[in-house]
């Protein structure tokens, strides 16, 4: 893997993740669901989604990241999520930067949408934005 740029937009966002160094928030096209108010999911649509750009560190293990994921590149048909390069467009800049990310990759039709787009707002505000 040559590109070590990640968004994250749910439940990792909020850590200081071994490995990785903070670059800047972000915003991308698609919109949030919620699953079962535990993590959400970005699906594609016109929306955008809120979250935070990192760098990988040179010898991170992506793979951990993968599994936490539910991404098995082998078997994409029963993975939880995907990961494709996205381009990131960085908050208060007119700058983008092309990063992995994490789709959800199930049917979504019975979960909660986010309609705020930003999962942390959405937990604040006590899962109602």
């Amino acid at each position: 893997m040559t590109n070590p740029y990640f968004f994250f937009y749910g439940t990792l966002q909020k850590e200081n993740l071994p490995g990785f160094d903070k670059v800047c928030n972000g915003i991308t096209k698609g919109v949030l669901v919620s699953i079962d108010g535990r993590y959400p999911g970005l699906i594609n649509g016109s929306g955008v989604v809120c979250g935070t750009i990192y760098r990988a560190l040179s010898g991170t293990p992506i793979d951990t990241f993968d599994r936490y994921e539910g991404y098995n590149p082998h078997n994409l048909e029963q993975s939880l999520y995907r990961r494709e390069l996205r381009d990131v467009c960085l908050v208060n800049k007119e700058d983008y930067i092309r990063c992995w990310v994490y789709l959800f990759n199930q049917d979504s039709t019975e979960y909660t949408l986010i309609k705020s787009g930003n999962w942390l707002i959405h937990q604040h505000l006590g899962q109602q934005g």
